[in-house]
């Protein structure tokens, strides 16, 4: 019997989880990227949590990376992410264009260039391509969080720091939360072409923990251009808003 069992824990045996995402959803994700931010991503570069902090707990285990930092200012509920998973994250200091390049050796950078949280400051072009060249240079990954990017009420769209990376050294993390609705638990990481397949690999036995029915729904709020519609409105409604 216990040979049986062995014998069923041995990866041929298991079944694949689709923990991915829905596929229509993924290829929604990606068609809206590409024309609302100008990142040229495939679907298979998809994969769908339910909550930046989750997808960034399973960043950083796939990773292992030894030395981690976050922009300070920045987003408390990530430090603490950090520390739950028993790194201690270097604080990176930021000025008028962003967050600076570090100094002290980190594998993999947090930061939010299209609005920082808390500042709401906006990273500079230069910054981004000086980033861009540290994280190259030291062979380190940047986590750019572009959660709330799609609110922009004046000048043109801010295009992200992966836009310019051809290099593969930025993993974009995105939300629904603050387009739609924070109870709608759904939130997508893109990766470089180069880490797809040893991240399927360690994902592999996972099952995903976001509702198929919420993904299935919501592909088709976007497929039907209702998405882009809704974006559209309530930039109208929050920029009235903002000048009253």
């Amino acid at each position: 019997m216990v040979e049986v069992w062995k014998e069923y824990f041995q990866p041929s045996i298991v079944p694949n989880a689709k923990w991915q995402g829905e596929a229509i959803l993924r290829n929604q994700i990606a068609r809206y990227i590409r024309k609302a931010k100008g990142i040229d991503c495939q679907p298979r570069q998809i994969f769908i949590f339910d909550g930046t902090q989750q997808q960034l707990k399973m960043l950083v285990q796939f990773l292992n990376p030894k030395n981690v930092g976050i922009e300070n200012p920045g987003f408390h509920r990530i430090y603490h992410t950090f520390k739950q998973l028993q790194l201690e994250p270097k604080l990176v200091r930021g000025d008028e264009e962003g967050c600076i390049v570090p100094k002290a050796p980190i594998e993999l950078l947090y930061t939010t260039p299209a609005y920082q949280f808390p500042t709401g400051s906006i990273m500079s072009i230069s910054r981004k391509t000086e980033l861009l060249k540290w994280a190259t240079n030291n062979q380190s990954y940047i986590i750019e969080d572009d959660y709330d990017a799609e609110f922009r009420y004046k000048g043109s769209p801010i295009p992200p720091i992966a836009q310019l990376d051809y290099d593969g050294r930025v993993i974009y993390f995105g939300s629904f939360s603050k387009t739609l609705i924070p109870s709608l638990r759904i939130s997508y990481m893109i990766l470089p072409h180069h880490l797809i397949e040893s991240f399927e690999q360690f994902m592999q036995y996972e099952k995903s923990t976001v509702s198929r029915l919420d993904q299935i729904i919501l592909a088709h709020f976007m497929k039907d251009g209702h998405f882009e519609k809704h974006i559209s409105k309530m930039r109208k409604v929050y920029s009235e808003k903002e000048n009253i």
